[in-house]
């Protein structure tokens, strides 16, 4: 059977807007094959416990972030840090903090975000903070959890704040160089 453009679009359509009435507790048993509930935000004060999404919303950790979604653990895991990379992350001393917006539905952050994570830890370095904001599909980064008044268009988006709240750079979906070239760069401009 062939299915013209509009068509496909449709019954996309209908599909979105039937999971959208769907009781929670079966979105989040579709999305997830242990059954187990994305970490709440705190912007989930504002919403019944009965409201919980199928994606991470707002501040999350990064252990809860492995824990509720394997697809990030298993790229952690996955990628390899070079000594080059990690030796000119530890060479940092300016105090820094890495604010990684993110889509748990999407691929890029699937990808980019573990990568990040890896090479931050395996740099082991205090001066670098990093915090991981998730956002859902409209790209709203949570007020609770922006304290910088951060806007994005597209994930992950990663901003590198000076201790002062400056924004030193930002890197859009994927690193210009390579991450730790272009973390270095925006700290040492």
């Amino acid at each position: 059977m062939k299915l013209s453009f509009r068509a496909l679009l449709f019954l996309f359509s209908v599909s979105l807007m039937a999971c959208s009435q769907l009781p929670s507790s079966s979105l989040a048993d579709s999305t997830s094959p242990s059954n187990h509930q994305p970490p709440q935000s705190t912007e989930s004060n504002h919403r019944s416990s009965s409201s919980r999404l199928p994606y991470a919303l707002g501040a999350i950790t990064q252990q809860q972030l492995f824990d509720a979604y394997p697809t990030f653990s298993k790229a952690y895991q996955q990628y390899q840090v070079t000594p080059e990379d990690r030796s000119a992350l530890q060479q940092l001393s300016q105090a820094t903090e890495l604010v990684i917006v993110f889509g748990s539905w999407c691929h890029d952050s699937q990808r980019e975000v573990p990568r990040i994570l890896k090479l931050i830890d395996s740099a082991n370095n205090t001066a670098i903070k990093t915090t991981l904001v998730a956002v859902g599909y409209n790209k709203q980064i949570p007020e609770a959890a922006n304290p910088h008044r951060l806007a994005i268009q597209y994930t992950p988006t990663i901003f590198v704040i000076d201790q002062q709240g400056k924004e030193l750079g930002r890197f859009i979906e994927r690193p210009d160089t390579n991450w730790a070239a272009d973390i270095t760069a925006a700290i040492n401009q």
